[in-house]
């Protein structure tokens, strides 16, 4: 039974998953989300929610939905991340709002923002000595 998940809330609170598939069908169970379900076959680009649909579900989208269910603890994955993760944020604190984790450093000691458009980047910080610190150009040898 393939199957995906992320433990981590990427696209904010409540967005940890759960999917599984078999066959034809697949389920993605989130933390805070409503409930997928699809036909692949019948639905390839998973436009049409199984679980909003009327009439009786295949029986083999209520075994998928029960061992999605069965097979991750949300709570336990978050008890899990936090204690791993914890410290964290507090060693490795940059002096920047909290928009961005993912930064590129430029070869001025411009940071900005690398989910942003190459073309027209938003600038997060002029200086990497005030961003990341003094040892900024020791820790990126090539800038």
């Amino acid at each position: 039974m393939p199957d995906g998940e992320t433990k981590e809330p990427q696209w904010g609170e409540g967005t940890e998953f759960r999917m599984v598939r078999r066959g034809r069908h697949k389920v993605v169970i989130f933390r805070g989300a409503p409930r997928l379900a699809f036909d692949l076959v019948d639905d390839p680009g998973e436009q049409h929610n199984l679980l909003g649909a009327t009439g009786g579900l295949p029986a083999a989208v209520g075994d998928l939905l029960r061992w999605a269910g069965e097979s991750i603890d949300f709570d336990q994955a978050e008890h899990e991340r936090t204690v791993r993760d914890g410290s964290l944020r507090k060693q490795y604190a940059q002096a920047t709002d909290d928009r961005s984790g993912n930064l590129f450093h430029m070869p001025n000691g411009t940071a900005v923002n690398a989910d942003d458009t190459l073309y027209h980047p938003e600038i997060v910080a002029t200086d990497g000595e005030n961003l990341f610190g003094p040892d900024w150009r020791n820790q990126n040898p090539t800038r």
